[in-house]
């Protein structure tokens, strides 16, 4: 009895064994195809590819402020029959804008200046020799700009200025020695006035620039009383531009 157990497990082992095998075999065989119709995914951190933001350009907008030194020329002045010059002191001069950026290469600004400019006496040419004592002549000037900048993008940009406006004379001079037909004067006069230069600009930053320029600035021949006098000065200023 027990001889015919054993030969029935082995038979049934030998079944069990042939079926295992049998079955490996197919899972061996349709793994490849299984690959094939399922693709390897690769793992690992994924590469982020940095956006390129371009910076913004400068606001259209900005302010100006600057101050230098003026140096006058000499100033030939006129009172009826009598004619002299004027030999006059450098002195200060200041300035504010406010200004639009029409493009890279052109902007406009309305601008406010002030300059002094002292003598300490009025030779006569024309006259009985005598002299006439110092004064002061404090030159306001309104003027609407146009700034060329002919070539944008460089680290150091040149820029031409033009501009016209009126001027403000606000004059006092007084004789030390009196003289026929000419007296001590002191009066205002608002006359035309006109300005053109050339100058540097240096980016601080995206919005804000550091700027030296040179600048002729003259108006129309004032009449202060019955004196009348030309008036032009040469002037150097450094300031800062602030773009918003």
């Amino acid at each position: 009895m027990s001889h015919i157990l054993l030969t029935i497990l082995f038979a049934v082992s030998a079944v069990l064994c042939d079926s295992a095998r049998a079955q490996g075999v197919v899972s061996v065989q349709e793994t490849p195809a299984a690959q094939e119709e399922v693709p390897v995914r690769k793992t690992g951190a994924v590469r982020k590819v940095p956006e390129v933001v371009e910076a913004p350009d400068p606001a259209d907008w900005y302010l100006a402020v600057g101050a230098g030194l003026s140096s006058t020329d000499a100033l030939d002045w006129r009172e009826g029959d009598v004619i002299g010059n004027i030999e006059v002191q450098k002195g200060a001069n200041y300035a504010g804008a406010l200004g639009f950026k029409v493009s890279e290469y052109l902007s406009t600004e309305l601008e406010v200046s002030y300059r002094t400019a002292r003598f300490d006496e009025l030779s006569v040419i024309r006259s009985p020799s005598s002299d006439l004592g110092g004064g002061e002549d404090k030159v306001w000037g309104g003027m609407l700009n146009v700034n060329i900048v002919p070539f944008p993008g460089l680290d150091l940009t040149p820029f031409l200025t033009v501009g016209m406006g009126i001027g403000r004379h606000d004059v006092g001079i007084a004789p030390v020695t009196p003289i026929p037909g000419v007296a001590g004067v002191s009066d205002v006069a608002w006359m035309f006035a006109y300005q053109w230069g050339l100058g540097l600009n240096y980016d601080l930053k995206q919005d804000r620039q550091l700027w030296l320029g040179w600048r002729y600035f003259a108006t129309q021949r004032p009449e202060i009383g019955a004196t009348e006098f030309e008036y032009a000065s040469h002037e150097i200023r450094i300031g800062m531009r602030q773009h918003f």
